[in-house]
């Protein structure tokens, strides 16, 4: 469990580095961004990806796309198709995710124009901002909806 938890934060670093080198693209497309992960515990194999959650502020999403277990004996090798189906599914997935860094760096650079209110910085910031402010509702603090506003 603890490598587990090890590498689900690793991945949410890496998303985290992600949406900090590229504030200026779109935030369709950078929900998009998935990092994935390959874990093998024992004989068995686990393929899954981490990306931002689109429903909360400031979550992550575990995705899982399958386990399989690997053969140790004769008798089981028929397992490797699965385990080659895992990797191929990280091949298609890895394929996508490629074409999705070049649309950012695209997008980073300026070559494709993005408004600015659909940006990932003007997202990410307006969702930490209403957090806030569900926070500042929550404790109620005497910073006015009018100051709040300002700040925004």
């Amino acid at each position: 469990m603890e490598d587990t938890l090890k590498n689900l934060n690793t991945t949410v670093v890496f998303v985290s580095k992600i949406a900090q080198s590229h504030l200026d693209v779109s935030f369709p497309t950078f929900k998009k961004v998935q990092v994935f992960r390959n874990q093998s515990v024992k004989h068995t194999v686990t393929l899954s990806s981490t990306r931002i959650d689109i429903t909360k502020v400031g979550h992550y999403c575990n995705i899982e796309y399958g386990k399989a277990e690997i053969p140790v004996t004769l008798d089981k090798k028929r397992t490797w198709l699965r385990v080659m189906e895992l990797f191929e599914t990280l091949t298609m997935l890895t394929s996508e995710q490629m074409k999705i860094m070049n649309i950012l760096k695209q997008e980073q650079n300026r070559e494709i124009y993005v408004k600015l209110r659909d940006t990932a910085r003007f997202n990410l910031l307006l969702d930490r901002t209403l957090y806030i402010f569900h926070i500042i509702l929550v404790f109620q603090t005497q910073i006015t909806v009018s100051k709040f506003y300002f700040l925004i």
